[in-house]
């Protein structure tokens, strides 16, 4: 069985909400910025405080629309292809949190079975992330909700927003709201 690689662009993590969509200002987006991992040649967090490592076969790849993009294998478990942040406090959110996280992804094929994108653990709560689930719909981990089915070979913007003050968790794809759910 071939196993399914996933090209990730860049993905940040922010305590800041997605407000003001309907309003134009100015913002200061690296307000409340925890962390910004560009993922062009390095696991370096542009934010400062949160670098890391690849491991498991992940490595850094030319694609022709987007330059350098990191390339995992889409394995399960300890040995499969993944960047690998190290646990801080700041990055460790519950459902009692507000933050968004978001993400570019690219499945050259999709996998028929859980896999993460961008994820907080699975085996230790909190848990949180992005993960296509084994009918390979997007889902936002945690307390899981389910999206649509990305095609493979596509480049898609995912968002995940929890929204503790409203009591939604919302998911965006390509910028339109694709699936929404409770806290719990």
């Amino acid at each position: 069985m071939m196993k399914p690689k996933f090209n990730l662009l860049k993905f940040f993590i922010s305590l800041a909400l997605m407000m003001g969509l309907a309003t134009l200002s100015v913002a200061d987006i690296t307000d409340g910025l925890v962390g910004y991992w560009p993922l062009n040649d390095a696991v370096k967090d542009e934010a400062g405080k949160h670098d890391g490592k690849l491991d498991g076969g992940a490595k850094f790849v030319k694609d022709a629309d987007r330059g350098q993009v990191l390339e995992v294998d889409g394995a399960i478990g300890p040995k499969g292809g993944k960047a690998i942040v190290p646990h801080a406090d700041d990055i460790t959110f519950t459902v009692n949190d507000s933050y968004t996280l978001s993400v570019w992804v690219n499945a050259l094929t999709l996998p028929g079975h859980w896999a993460g994108i961008v994820n907080k653990s699975r085996d230790k709560a909190p848990w949180y992330g992005l993960w296509l689930d084994g009918s390979n719909r997007w889902c936002f981990g945690g307390q899981n909700i389910f999206g649509s089915t990305p095609k493979a070979k596509q480049w898609y913007h995912v968002a995940l927003v929890q929204d503790t003050k409203a009591k939604k968790r919302l998911v965006y794809v390509n910028n339109k709201l694709d699936f929404e759910g409770g806290p719990d």
